[in-house]
């Protein structure tokens, strides 16, 4: 939620600096930045790196055009629907249909060591339990 707070001051700050929210250069310039600076920046808009996390395909694949268009229609689409979308996973609704998940950035890398649960264990930890988006 904070990170996406921190967007929205910055695409507004954006599109008043170009005429206006509602203005064609400022529908434009939002947009670009909901779905391009996440592509240049590999999953990451000012709100996220501020937070330290960043959203990335789970096929380990880097984050394309059509990735980021794909989780903002889902976004739109999770704020018709509301919170309910996000029933069964971690991973919000948009997140879903991109193929994405939201990682923290600070957190040091969880073993994939199977036969250690320990690190099992650890990993559990690290999962959290609820949807950044469930929370709103």
């Amino acid at each position: 939620a904070a990170a996406k707070f921190v967007d929205l001051v910055a695409k507004t700050t954006m599109a008043l600096s170009v005429g206006g929210i509602f203005t064609v250069k400022g529908l434009i310039l939002t947009t670009v930045y909901e779905v391009v600076v996440p592509v240049i920046w590999k999953g990451q808009t000012i709100g996220k790196k501020v937070m330290s996390i960043k959203f990335r395909r789970t096929d380990g694949k880097p984050v394309n055009l059509s990735t980021t268009i794909i989780r903002n229609i889902g976004e739109s689409l999770f704020y018709v629907l509301g919170s309910f979308a996000v029933a069964t996973s971690n991973r919000s609704l948009a997140d879903r249909m991109a193929g994405t998940e939201v990682v923290d950035e600070s957190a040091p890398p969880v073993s994939q060591d199977e036969d250690n649960p320990r690190d099992n264990a650890r990993e559990r930890l690290l999962r959290p339990t609820v949807s950044i988006r469930s929370a709103l």
